[in-house]
C-alpha cells in the first residue's frame, strides 16, 4: 500500500491533501502528432510502492500502450563522489582540476544524453552542481585547463536532484575522447553522485584513473620588498626569487601561477608572469647556489641567473593581472637544471606555483 501522512495533514487547507488524494485528474488538449505522447504516472516521493489504474477519456480515437524503449539506445552508469580531494568546484576556481574526469569514446556521430544525479541520502542538503563536456587534449592524460575551443557544453548549475541535457557529438581527430567533468559550484561541497550517459550509438565511458594524472610539484611563496624585481625588462629583475627544477627526460611542463587576493590591498591584483630559462653551473660567481658536478668530480655551484637572452630563455608567459597565469613549455633532458622565475609588478603578492 501507498504510505500516507498522518491524519492531521489530510485537511482541505493542507498542501498534503492535494498530494495524497486517491484520484488525480488532468485535462489536456493535444494537437495531432506523428510521434506519440508519453504519460508518466509517479508518486510524489521516491521509494513509495503501490498499484494504480490509468483511465483516459477522449473525444477522438487514441491508442494506449506501454513504452518498450528503443533497442538502438544504450546507457552506461558510473558512480562517484565529491570528497575532500575531488570537490574542486566549477572552472572559475583553479582547484577545478581536482574534479574527477570521465572519458567518453565514440566512433561516429552520436546523440548523447548525460544525466548527472546526486544521492538522496541527505535530503536536508543538495549541492549546487552541474557538469562540463570538453574535447580532450590527450588520450591517456587528464585535461588541466578548459580552452574556449575545447568547451562543448556547460550544463546548468543548481541544487537539484538531477541535471541533464542532450548533445550531438562528432568523433574527434586522432581518436581522442570527450571528457565529462561533474563538479559542484563551489569547492569543498561534498556529495555522492551518479553519472548515466544515454546514447543512440555504441559508446564507452571510463573514469580517468590515477595512472592518467600528471606528476605534480607545488611551490608557495610571497613576492615583496627586495625580491619584487618586476618583469625581465625591468633593471631589478635579477632580484626575483628563482626556483630550480631538474629534468632527467624530455618533458612537457604545464605551469600555473596563481596569486592570492591580498586583503591588505583591496581591489588590487598584481601583474604576474613566468619565465623558464636554462641554468648552467658556475653562473653568477660569488652568489650562493646549489651545486653541479664537473667531469673531474669537482663540485661547481649553480648560481642565480644574471642574463636572459635567446641562448638560455626557454619560454615566457603573458604578463597580466589575472588570478592565474598559464605556461606550457617542452624541456629537453639536461644534466644542468632549469630555472623558473615568477615575477610581478611592485605590488606585494602571494603566489602558488604549480
Amino acid at each position: 500500500m501507498i504510505r500516507r501522512p498522518p491524519r492531521s495533514t489530510l485537511s482541505s487547507s493542507s498542501a498534503a491533501s492535494d498530494v495524497y488524494k486517491r484520484q488525480v485528474e488532468q485535462h489536456v488538449k493535444l494537437p495531432a502528432s506523428e510521434t506519440p505522447y508519453i504519460i508518466i504516472p509517479s508518486t510524489y516521493d521516491m521509494g513509495e510502492h503501490g498499484n494504480f489504474t490509468l483511465r483516459i477519456y477522449s473525444d477522438q480515437k487514441v491508442e494506449l500502450g506501454p513504452v518498450v524503449g528503443d533497442p538502438d539506445w544504450s546507457a552506461q552508469t558510473l558512480r562517484g563522489e565529491w570528497n575532500l580531494d575531488t570537490a574542486g568546484g566549477n572552472r572559475s576556481h583553479h582547484t577545478w582540476r581536482r574534479n574527477d574526469q570521465y572519458q567518453l569514446w565514440i566512433t561516429e556521430p552520436t546523440t548523447i544524453l548525460p544525466v548527472l544525479s546526486q544521492s538522496d541520502h541527505d535530503v536536508q542538503y543538495l549541492a549546487c552542481f552541474g557538469y562540463y563536456i570538453l574535447k580532450a587534449e590527450y588520450k591517456h592524460q587528464r585535461s588541466l585547463q578548459v580552452k574556449p575551443s575545447h568547451l562543448c557544453h556547460t550544463s546548468r548549475f543548481e541544487p537539484s536532484y538531477e541535471v541533464t541535457t542532450k548533445k550531438v557529438l562528432d568523433p574527434l581527430p586522432d581518436g581522442l575522447p570527450y571528457l565529462i567533468v561533474p563538479c559542484t559550484q563551489e569547492p569543498g561541497e561534498l556529495a555522492e553522485f551518479e553519472l548515466t550517459v544515454h546514447a543512440d550509438k555504441p559508446i564507452r565511458v571510463t573514469k580517468a584513473g590515477d595512472e592518467m594524472d600528471w606528476g605534480r610539484l607545488k611551490w608557495a611563496d610571497r613576492v615583496c620588498g627586495a625580491c619584487a624585481g618586476g618583469a625581465p625588462h625591468q633593471p631589478r629583475w635579477r632580484a626575483n626569487k628563482q626556483i630550480m627544477i631538474r629534468v632527467h627526460d624530455d618533458t612537457t611542463l604545464r605551469l600555473y601561477l596563481q596569486q592570492e587576493y591580498d586583503e591588505s590591498l583591496p581591489g588590487h591584483l598584481a601583474k604576474i608572469g613566468l619565465v623558464v630559462a636554462k641554468q648552467t653551473a658556475g653562473e653568477h660567481p660569488g652568489a650562493e647556489g646549489a651545486e653541479g658536478e664537473q667531469p673531474d668530480g669537482r663540485s661547481v655551484p649553480y648560481r642565480n641567473l644574471v642574463l636572459l637572452d635567446s641562448t638560455n630563455s626557454c619560454a615566457t608567459s603573458t604578463f597580466s593581472s589575472d588570478m592565474e597565469i598559464r605556461l606550457k613549455v617542452s624541456l629537453e633532458a639536461s644534466p644542468d637544471p632549469y630555472v623558473i622565475i615568477p615575477y610581478s609588478a611592485l605590488i606585494p603578492v602571494s603566489y602558488t606555483h604549480l
